[in-house]
């Protein structure tokens, strides 16, 4: 079997998950991490304590030494995402870019324009959907079982604030961030809408507010689809140690003409109508386990619906929690892309539409709570003042690169 050789760019916490997930592909699966690369030669010696590869402290000078590198994986901070990526491209690599795309939309056009030019794909690391309960979940939309699909909900609550490492430096500076907690975090609910809702968005209303001394860290967006279903994130990561945000804690809901879908911390939950009004029956959902490594690994997730529906998860032979099975999956994902010529499951045409799902909610919002209609074909005011900032900080605007 042949097998698709990565390079990992940048050993933040991001990398640090990527490169467990990668040690344990390499020996069943066809994916090879060859190379690795950050700034920090400390944090190179420590990976290549658990990864025997070559490691380079320059993205450039590791393209040009090692020639036998396929992709190329990106997990630095957002304002090096369309610049590394263009890069790569430029020397014949596909890119895999770690959410979000890029900064700003026209950053992410310029990165898309390149790797289309050098004929390379371009897959976005957006990994909650492919995690189990999201599959299972979208696997019960495309069935119809709730049927017509009228509204879909992500709600946030956050608790990274409480860890003294969030938020880094660079997540507290615009021009480096391009945004707080709506494109850290909020881009993944924005994709988990519309893969739920299934259609294009027509228009944003959104409000930020600052609580603490960051970047945003609440924000809330109604987002209208063309099949006339609605969006509706709230998303927040409070600066303020002393607030619980565990009270009402994270959930998505989808809500159809027959039923709903809740996802929440305790799994995936299916609701159905029955004939007596205000009611609805839960079908039950199983977990079957099994255990590695003195772990408790996810094998398949049943559905108790007639007929059965059933998940498996291509990852049962490896000791991953669901969220490194979202993480497996991506990289997996972006190796087929290559390996059999097509594009990847979520390209940078899908990694853009959430981006510009995130850039409509701040410029809705800057701009008192106007609607924002989609697409968005010029650059927005916010992106504006994101440019600036990151200009203020290099010296140049980030599309010159």
């Amino acid at each position: 079997m042949k097998k698709i050789r990565f390079a990992l760019v940048g050993l933040g916490a991001i990398g640090q998950e990527r490169l467990l997930v990668y040690k344990e592909l390499m020996r069943k699966r066809n994916v090879e991490l060859v190379a690795i690369c950050d700034k920090s030669e400390e944090k190179c010696k420590l990976a290549i304590n658990q990864i025997k590869v070559p490691y380079y402290q320059d993205m450039e000078e590791m393209l040009k030494k090692q020639k036998n590198i396929d992709v190329v994986d990106i997990c630095t901070p957002h304002f090096n995402h369309h610049v590394l990526g263009k890069i790569a491209a430029e020397h014949g690599k596909h890119v895999f870019v770690e959410k979000p795309l890029s900064l700003t939309l026209p950053c992410a056009d310029l990165l898309i324009k390149t790797c289309k030019k050098a004929n390379v794909y371009l897959g976005c690391g957006e990994n909650y959907f492919r995690m189990p309960n999201d599959r299972v979940a979208i696997k019960l939309l495309q069935s119809g079982i709730i049927g017509e699909v009228t509204r879909a909900y992500a709600v946030d609550k956050a608790i990274r604030s409480r860890s003294p490492l969030y938020p880094a430096e660079w997540q507290k500076v615009l021009g480096l961030a391009g945004g707080g907690h709506c494109l850290e975090i909020g881009i993944h609910r924005m994709s988990q809408l519309r893969l739920y809702i299934n259609s294009e968005a027509d228009s944003v209303v959104g409000l930020t507010k600052v609580f603490g001394n960051s970047l945003e860290s609440w924000g809330h967006a109604i987002i209208k689809f063309k099949n006339n279903a609605v969006g509706i994130y709230d998303g927040e990561d409070f600066i303020e140690k002393k607030i619980s945000t565990s009270v009402i804690g994270p959930y998505n809901q989808v809500i159809g003409s027959k039923g709903t879908i809740l996802i929440d911390s305790f799994g995936v939950h299916l609701y159905l109508i029955t004939e007596k009004w205000a009611e609805h029956k839960e079908i039950p959902i199983v977990r079957i386990t099994q255990k590695m490594n003195n772990k408790e690994v996810l094998n398949k997730i049943i559905v108790k619906t007639e007929p059965l529906i059933i998940w498996e998860n291509p990852f049962r032979d490896c000791p991953f929690n669901d969220y490194l099975i979202g993480i497996a999956d991506e990289i997996i994902d972006m190796a087929n892309s290559v390996l059999n010529d097509r594009s990847p499951e979520y390209d940078g045409i899908q990694g853009r539409k959430d981006l510009e799902l995130v850039e409509a909610l701040y410029e809705s919002s800057l701009k008192g709570m106007y609607p924002v209609r989609l697409p968005i074909t010029i650059m927005t005011l916010y992106e504006q003042k994101v440019h600036e900032a990151y200009k203020e900080k290099f010296g140049h605007d980030p599309l010159e690169v």
